[in-house]
């Protein structure tokens, strides 16, 4: 699952999308489930490069394609979700175990400014 909130007013962690209604018209054509599976597979990929990388690795990470194509995903969905003005953020991506209902931490990142990644101390 992919969180988010913005720092600038310190905001709740939301999902960064809701599960789709279903409907017999969606039955074959679809959009919205064909985005989201393309979401969900990009959070796959990110969680398995977190995993393959060691502690010494995480700094290189943030420059990866996967991490940056996460970031503008987040952007999207906050602009799409129409959080108002925002200008900085941050996100999370959180998985479940097998068998526990609890959801770990995958991934936090960095406050950035909505202009491009700046690290909050």
């Amino acid at each position: 699952m992919l969180y988010y909130r913005s720092v600038e007013p310190e905001g709740e962690w939301k999902e960064a999308w809701q599960k789709p209604k279903r409907s017999w018209k969606t039955l074959f054509v679809n959009p919205e489930v064909n985005y989201l599976f393309a979401c969900q597979s990009l959070l796959n990929q990110v969680e398995n490069d977190v995993n393959e990388l060691g502690e010494a690795e995480h700094t290189e990470f943030a420059r990866s394609v996967s991490y940056r194509l996460l970031q503008n995903l987040v952007l999207y969905q906050m602009r799409m979700q129409r959080e108002g003005s925002f200008k900085r953020y941050q996100f999370k991506l959180m998985a479940a175990n097998q068998g526990v209902e609890q959801l770990d931490d995958v991934l936090i990142s960095p406050v950035y400014e909505v202009d491009g990644p700046k690290e909050d101390s």
